[in-house]
């Protein structure tokens, strides 16, 4: 029923049509039901079949009336525009156009063939010239079989046949890149560390076959665009992922590129951007991005995450709290997977963090932030426990930091000893430098028995080591170091005084 309701919210302007398609069934049980469904105080399921069959007994007649309402609600979406992206000309015509096909292929298999043909001759145009391939693809074969069959034209029939074996090949290499782009962004999503040699290597064999077709399509490219990307991402090459993104805007006009696809292309550059050090230029591309892009979903998350990442490396606490406090009143998390919820989450609690050490004016800015709470989140982390080389070091980190604030010296020994075995066993490798050094210094601050004069002695030689290894340009993933390590470090400091 949850699906009923959401499509019923959204076909609203259209319950006029609806009730229309739903006399035409001459059903008095779908009358019924399409002015219960529309009826805001019926939303209990079992009344709604009491009033339907007087009867719960009834769930085979229930579900074909779900079923059929359902099938009436998805036709009518079709009517609607889609007002964030109504300056988007690709969204648009690519919606124009599959429902034109749609209302061909009804009057083709109506018999009406000559109204139909005409109509589809007129519509490919407008496919070929976008490169949408599948529509092109479909189209085509329903024209080779009319000017093969129905109505016989050795031209026409040679013509489109021409054209769909052409479309069926570039629709099948844009198949391919999708499966590669999927792979590699798989390795991604699944955790958020530094890439192993095994998709390293993967991407390149990708690329390397990528590079022996000859295929000139949008789609095709994009794609091909982000395998690349994410091959320049595992090899920490910022200024190719920069270079490579200019010239994809560059070489494509509103035409083909939507404004959530500008906006995915933004969202690599600006990761680019902050990994090479240029957190200005990397907050001026969000925040003008994210006027273009559609509120609640999972691109506008992105360019909000990477404006307060930002922000918080430029050391502008005040502007990153401010943004943070906005993405969370404005995003709809529901659409965000488990992991990227997490980490705006963990992001949250280390806002909490710099507020507490007097980092910023707290009575004004924490009435704006959303609420934290360490054991709370600390209880709803199972994807960390599978990220080996990932984040766990910043949930570590920024569990004892809380401790410290509390003075519970006797939590942090356990917490301690957590993160020399996670050292151990996953950070080796020399992406990983500034959190060994982060990570030794929290170690001496215990054998220091949280002596803050102690402590200032233990660690001066590990300090200098972390601060000759800089944030920008160190290679290692900047979700791992949520605020910079020399600005963690201050906060424990002052923790303990």
């Amino acid at each position: 029923m949850k699906i009923l309701y959401d499509l019923v919210s959204i076909n609203i302007a259209n319950k006029a049509t609806i009730e229309l398609l739903v006399k035409n069934k001459k059903n008095s049980a779908l009358i019924v039901f399409f002015n219960l469904l529309f009826d805001e105080n019926s939303r209990d399921e079992d009344e709604i079949k009491f009033k339907l069959f007087g009867s719960l007994n009834k769930p085979s007649e229930f579900s074909k009336l779900k079923s059929t309402m359902k099938n009436i609600l998805l036709k009518c979406l079709s009517l609607h525009e889609i007002p964030w992206e109504e300056n988007d000309s690709r969204l648009n015509e690519f919606h124009k156009l599959y429902n034109n096909y749609l209302g061909i292929v009804y009057l083709y298999d109506s018999k009406r063939f000559l109204l139909g043909i005409k109509l589809l001759e007129y519509e490919i145009i407008k496919a070929i010239r976008y490169e949408f391939s599948d529509l092109v693809v479909n189209m085509s074969k329903i024209l080779v079989s009319y000017y093969g069959s129905d109505q016989y034209n050795e031209y026409k029939f040679k013509k489109y046949l021409q054209l769909f074996n052409e479309y069926a090949e570039i629709y099948k290499y844009e198949l391919l890149t999708i499966e590669y782009y999927v792979v590699l962004q798989k390795s991604q999503s699944e955790s958020l560390s530094n890439t192993n040699s095994q998709y390293k290597k993967l991407a390149e064999h990708y690329i390397d076959n990528l590079k022996k077709l000859s295929i000139n399509s949008f789609n095709y490219n994009y794609n091909k665009y982000r395998i690349e990307l994410i091959y320049f991402e595992f090899n920490r090459d910022y200024e190719s992922i920069l270079s490579y993104s200019t010239q994809l805007l560059e070489k494509y006009d509103n035409r083909f590129i939507t404004k959530t696809k500008r906006g995915n292309v933004n969202i690599r550059m600006m990761w680019a951007l902050i990994q090479a050090g240029k957190y200005n230029q990397s907050i001026i591309m969000g925040i003008e991005t994210l006027r273009t892009i559609q509120k609640h979903n999972s691109t506008y998350f992105s360019l909000s995450y990477y404006t307060i990442k930002a922000y918080l490396y430029q050391g502008l606490y005040n502007d990153a709290i401010e943004f943070i406090s906005d993405s969370f009143r404005l995003l709809d998390f529901k659409y965000l997977s488990g992991i990227y919820f997490e980490v705006i989450n963990l992001t949250l609690g280390y806002c909490h963090l710099i507020i507490e050490s007097g980092m910023v004016d707290r009575e004004r800015i924490l009435r704006k932030l959303p609420p934290f709470r360490i054991s709370k989140f600390l209880n709803e982390i199972p994807n960390y426990s599978k990220d080996k080389r990932g984040i766990n070091v910043s949930i570590l980190l920024m569990h004892i930091t809380f401790l410290l604030q509390k003075k519970d010296y006797g939590k942090i020994i356990d917490r301690v000893d957590a993160l020399k075995f996670y050292a151990y066993r996953h950070l080796r490798r020399d992406d990983t430098y500034r959190s060994n050094c982060m990570i030794k210094m929290v170690i001496q601050m215990a054998k220091a028995d949280f002596h803050p004069v102690r402590t200032e002695r233990y660690t001066e030689d590990l300090f200098r080591q972390l601060q000759e290894v800089k944030l920008a340009g160190s290679g290692q993933n900047i979700e791992t170091e949520i605020i910079p390590y020399e600005v963690l470090w201050d906060i424990m400091k002052k923790a303990l005084k």
